[in-house]
């Protein structure tokens, strides 16, 4: 009974004993083998029997993450995986006398290694990324070099199109001392480990392999591959935080326009607005590179502070239109038959002509007692030396009626009398000087009434004319900005 129950022990135990000894002859024969295969071998040596043979190495280049895309330097760092196979002729051996060992792993810096540089590099100093890593060796004497790798690469930015740009940045990588009749390299790559740092999204890897010819060994080949990364920006931070402000921006200038004139804040308004306009320039001029070449944002910006300026010099214009000053002056005509008829109305504003009417039947229907009468006749009768005793009696019959003088004989006192309409003032010589002194200073003031009345109808029409010229710099302004949208959306979709 005991027998029964030591089976599945004694099973387990040979499992066990199996597995040890089995990986014990592995780790021996793997010890053997490296030891044959790195007797006499040399890592500086490329590792081919014959010289004319042609080590092609195969590279793999995988981008997994954009770490950093530097417009103003004009480089971009990726993390990368990076892939080098080739076959090494003196690492190869028989399976069956080493326990069936297919592979075995072992450091890169025991190998000889292809001097694989990436052409373009923009970081400080080229650094061996080859060195410290593991490679993969089979029977067969096929090598595989594999480990993650930072590339900083020169990437010449295209800004015309910013933020709505796609850029294309090429990796080129290539032996540096090896020609193409010793090493030989095929590029191999697609974009399926990428991930997006919400920035950026990776298009396309395009790879190019080159024979190419450089000056410093004059008709000797040497072999490149080259991965080109196709960039598409995703351009939804810039437009929330630069594009729409300007439009914002040119809305509100906008809105200036309907500003009044009295308010004193046009040219104030516009010149915030200009000032805001020329950060926004300087945050785009900070993050592009010193090129000739001018992002479409930057176009679009100075394009506003163009019609802003526009719009802050117009409102100076209209301000001068609309206040006058003391030395106003009446419209001339061909103001008032161009601007205040035809102009007004195509921009469908009508002029309310009944005030004007009003205010200057007003200032016609204040006819008081003709006082140019009055003063020429007290002057002529004080001039008179008969009048030394006598008074003078003047009657008005209504404020319409002519002026009766009359000159009474003798007259001991001064009477008034009044029957209707009909109303005698009888003066003496001393009263009627002070009369005409008194209606010399109402015909001063009547002058100055019908003077202010002009210039307050004049003011008017002034006005009226800056409304009409305001009016139209707005058609203008709106015209400009659509255009120039309309323009920036071309460049952007062609």
């Amino acid at each position: 009974m005991w027998s029964l129950h030591l089976y599945p022990l004694f099973f387990v135990l040979v499992i066990f004993l199996g597995a040890f000894f089995k990986g014990a002859s592995s780790t021996s024969d793997q010890y053997r083998l490296v030891k044959r295969l790195f007797t006499n071998y040399s890592s500086e040596i490329r590792p081919v029997i014959d010289k004319s043979t042609v080590t092609t190495i195969t590279l793999r280049f995988f981008v997994s993450k954009i770490l950093e895309m530097d417009e103003k330097q004009q480089t971009l760092k990726v993390n990368s995986w990076l892939t080098l196979e080739w076959f090494d002729e003196y690492m190869r051996w028989n399976t069956s006398d080493y326990g069936g060992l297919e592979y075995f792993k072992i450091p890169s810096d025991k190998l000889w290694m292809p001097d694989i540089v990436l052409y373009d590099n923009a970081d400080e100093k080229y650094e061996d990324y080859r060195k410290n890593q593991i490679c993969v060796i089979y029977s067969n004497g096929f090598i595989n070099w594999a480990a993650p790798v930072i590339f900083k690469s020169y990437c010449k930015i295209d800004v015309r199109r910013f933020p709505f740009d796609k850029q294309e940045c090429p990796f080129k990588y290539g032996p540096w001392q090896h020609d193409g009749t010793e090493v030989e390299v095929h590029g191999i790559g697609n974009n399926s480990v990428f991930r997006s740092d919400g920035q950026w999204d990776l298009v396309e890897l395009e790879v190019r392999n080159n024979v190419e010819f450089y000056p410093d060994s004059p008709g000797i080949p040497y072999t490149d591959a080259t991965f080109v990364v196709h960039l598409n920006r995703r351009p939804f931070f810039y437009v929330f935080n630069l594009v729409m402000p300007c439009v914002l921006i040119s809305i509100f200038t906008m809105i200036s326009f309907f500003l009044p004139a009295d308010s004193g804040e046009k040219v104030s308004f516009g010149i915030t607005v200009l000032l805001s306009l020329t950060v926004f320039l300087l945050l785009v001029a900070e993050s592009m590179p010193p090129t000739s070449d001018v992002p479409v944002i930057g176009q679009y910006t100075a394009a506003t502070m163009i019609m802003v300026s526009f719009s802050v010099s117009m409102a100076i214009l209209t301000l001068h239109v609309h206040h006058q000053g003391p030395n106003i002056r009446p419209i001339p005509r061909w103001v008032r038959k161009f601007v205040l008829g035809y102009l007004a109305r195509c921009l469908f504003m009508c002029r309310d002509k009944k005030i004007y009417k009003r205010h200057l039947r007003g200032s016609r229907s204040r006819e008081r007692v003709p006082i140019m009468e009055y003063t020429e006749t007290c002057n002529s009768l004080l001039s008179n030396q008969d009048m030394e005793d006598n008074g003078i009696v003047i009657q008005m019959n209504g404020p319409n009626e002519n002026i009766k003088i009359n000159n009474p004989s003798s007259m001991l006192h001064t009477s008034m009398t009044s029957s209707g309409n009909r109303q005698t003032f009888l003066y003496g010589r001393d009263q009627l000087k002070v009369l005409n002194q008194i209606l010399q200073q109402v015909r001063t003031l009547t002058d100055k009434l019908e003077e202010r009345d002009k210039k307050i109808i004049w003011q008017n029409e002034w006005k009226e004319v800056a409304e009409v010229v305001d009016r139209l710099f707005l058609i203008l302004y709106i015209l400009g900005t659509v255009a120039t949208m309309l323009i920036i959306a071309a460049q952007i979709t062609f």
